[in-house]
């Protein structure tokens, strides 16, 4: 059986460059993200790169005495260059738009990987990719028509060439074949695909490539919800007095220096009131992986005239100060989107001895109310059957407390509340809980692009008639809200 070579340590080096293959897998529209002349910019490049670099013995490296795509050097730098530049745009400014400066920067990575990585390992990492989203397509729908296969409609609709040079490739390699169902060529995998799909998709897990995917999925989900905040105040009617609450609970004095983690658009800096609270003579630094909620943020700080916040894109996992550089490092509703251990640690890393570590976080419920389960069964169908062994995306009731003990914070103080989660409006309820909280995010990632197109408006259909079945008055769901806090002491103090 066909396997390309060991890439795992070139992707991780893709990935440490910032380069990206396609990472436009929610909103796929090119033409609304590049002016013409740069799409002549990066077909020029493209050409003029192939040339210098690529070589029949290079291709011989990668595919053996197979044969590949005529064009797959070129199309290779060219979606290189294509991706990262809107991944720029969407991680460095929270839009899609890509000018010129950002394009060039693109450029440069690209050129600069190939001269240090070889060609060989850039064309082998967008085979690999590529190679994954189509027999990931294939396992999900059982078969796909050729026509569409070949358009990429169904799973990389990104695309604007004809996906037929690589239906060939694995026709040759035995890993995809084509059938005749009802009078109309199918294409779908075969078990030597099966087994060369696990194989690619190993090596993109191990490689971080897959865990990277996934975050961009969440970014891009929250960059395009310019209005969470709107819809939490309607979905969630008691998250301000919640919010306000745990303010009051921490009890953190004027002029402390806090650290805000996923913070998003600034909501418990600014209207819940932390920012009066901790006044000009102390600051707050707000992260967030989502440049589109910081965006928001830094435009609200200069409409309120505040100096003393400033805001900055990183992730829970790896924040970017040093040991003890703050009073108080804090968290509102963001544990869902990050690894809960590596999170925690990194917040006590940060904080100073006698400093405080706080979250204010839903917890996974006990059990589900009927309607919530008749309106979302298709996406907990599928959660069962392609990642049954995924962690759920909400704590459970001991979960945080224990990585505080475990991570040396102790004495732990805790407070719970119920509030309820209003369904009334299936649209948004939809939208809300299946990108804003990410609930269901580590599900999305196994599925195909117009398979969660088609998903998420089946969920609305759903919504509809389980509103009209139960009436408007029925669709509350109550879940626990946890309060969690704990003073960073020496251990053995």
């Amino acid at each position: 059986m066909f396997r390309f070579p060991d890439f795992t340590d070139a992707i991780q080096d893709f990935l440490q460059c910032e380069l990206a293959i396609s990472p436009w897998l929610v909103s796929p529209e090119m033409t609304e993200r590049f002016d013409a002349d740069l799409f002549h910019l990066i077909d020029y490049t493209a050409k003029d790169l192939e040339r210098l670099y690529w070589s029949p013995e290079v291709a011989q490296q990668i595919f053996g005495n197979h044969p590949f795509p005529e064009r797959i050097a070129r199309t290779t730098i060219y979606e290189t260059i294509a991706s990262t530049a809107v991944q720029y745009a969407l991680l460095k400014r929270g839009e899609f738009f890509v000018d010129e400066g950002l394009l060039d920067l693109a450029i440069h990575q690209t050129e600069a990987f190939i001269a240090t990585r070889g060609i060989d390992a850039l064309v082998g990492i967008y085979s690999i990719i590529t190679s994954y989203e189509n027999h990931e397509a294939l396992t999900y729908y059982g078969q796909i028509p050729e026509r569409i296969f070949n358009s990429g409609e169904w799973h990389r609709p990104w695309v604007d060439y004809s996906l037929s040079d690589e239906l060939m490739l694995g026709a040759v390699i035995g890993s995809l074949r084509l059938v005749i169902r009802d009078r109309q060529r199918m294409v779908e995998l075969t078990d030597c695909g099966r087994q060369f799909f696990a194989i690619n998709k190993e090596t993109l897990k191990k490689s971080g490539y897959l865990e990277y995917r996934k975050n961009m999925l969440q970014i891009a989900h929250l960059n395009h919800m310019e209005d969470f905040e709107e819809l939490e105040s309607i979905l969630i009617p008691q998250s301000f007095s919640v919010r306000r609450e745990f303010l009051d609970w921490i009890n953190i004095a004027k002029g402390t220096h806090v650290l805000e983690v996923g913070c998003g658009s600034g909501t418990f800096i600014f209207s819940t009131g932390l920012a009066e609270k901790i006044g000009e003579t102390g600051h707050i630094t707000g992260i967030d992986p989502a440049t589109g909620m910081l965006a928001h943020a830094e435009l609200t700080r200069r409409l309120y005239g505040i100096d003393w916040i400033s805001f900055q894109r990183a992730s829970a996992e790896q924040i970017p100060f040093p040991d003890g550089s703050f009073d108080a490092t804090i968290g509102v509703g963001f544990l869902q989107f990050s690894d809960l251990q590596q999170a925690v640690k990194e917040m006590a890393r940060v904080t100073k001895m006698g400093g405080f570590i706080a979250s204010l976080h839903a917890l996974e419920p006990n059990e589900l109310p009927d309607f919530y389960r008749q309106w979302f069964q298709p996406i907990i169908d599928l959660e069962l059957t392609l990642a049954p062994h995924e962690i759920k995306a909400f704590p459970q009731h001991n979960q945080v407390s224990t990585v505080f003990y475990e991570s040396g914070l102790e004495p732990v103080d805790i407070k719970r509340i119920v509030i309820h989660l209003d369904f009334s409006d299936p649209d948004r309820a939809t939208e809300f809980f299946i990108y804003g909280l990410g609930i269901f995010q580590e599900i999305l990632t196994h599925i195909p692009w117009q398979a969660r197109l088609d998903l998420v408006a089946q969920l609305k259909r759903n919504g509809e008639t389980v509103k009209a079945h139960h009436g408007t008055a029925s669709l509350r769901f109550p879940i626990t809200i946890q309060m969690v806090k704990s003073i960073k002491r020496a251990r053995n103090s």
